[in-house]
């Protein structure tokens, strides 16, 4: 690259976040172009958290996140939001999968309240009529801020519709070989 004598470079030598924000100068110097691949961030779910197991409170947390508006501010629209299960370049792709649920707040407020939250404390989150609040924690690998970025933008998300985000990051050789595959995640991985 210092020679200026590459057109094109491997997909793996570069991080999301270093080809979308810059190294350096490098953004000025040369043309950064995506192609699909298989790279995806997505959220493990515990789901044997007792909120996580109530399907409207599930839906609304999805149906709580504006995926294009993160794409767009997060990635300045150099990737797109996949809407089906898998990414079409995945191994278990095929045309029938399930469409993702689009972003309405609206219904995840009224999903919220069929769940049973219908008050809010001083600092508007939801609890039931039991005072259990809806909070959650999202844990990832600490090294990567397009994740920490993500976390952000999804505890934003949440905090509209009343629900609380913790985030708790981790150095990545311990979340990938302790808390991960032990499950020691209490809500939510992003990976």
């Amino acid at each position: 690259l210092t020679l200026q004598k590459i057109d094109a470079i491997s997909p793996t030598v570069l991080s999301t976040e270093e080809a979308v924000h810059g190294i350096g100068g490098l953004k000025q110097m040369y043309q950064f172009h995506f192609a699909e691949s298989l790279v995806l961030e997505y959220i493990a779910m515990n789901m044997d958290d007792p909120l996580l197991k109530i399907p409207e409170i599930r839906k609304a947390l999805v149906l709580a996140i504006d995926r294009n508006e993160m794409v767009r501010l997060l990635f300045g629209g150099s990737v797109e939001e996949n809407t089906l299960s898998y990414p079409q370049k995945h191994f278990a792709f095929h045309g029938t999968m399930a469409k993702v649920n689009n972003y309405h707040p609206e219904v995840a407020n009224s999903l919220i309240e069929t769940a049973g939250f219908r008050k809010k404390d001083s600092f508007g989150y939801r609890m039931n009529e039991r005072g259990q609040k809806l909070e959650f924690t999202m844990m990832s690998t600490s090294h990567r801020s397009i994740r920490q970025e993500i976390e952000q933008f999804i505890q934003m998300s949440w905090q509209k519709i009343g629900v609380k985000l913790d985030i708790q990051n981790q150095h990545e050789r311990d979340f990938l070989e302790v808390t991960l595959p032990k499950r020691k995640f209490p809500h939510f991985a992003l990976l």
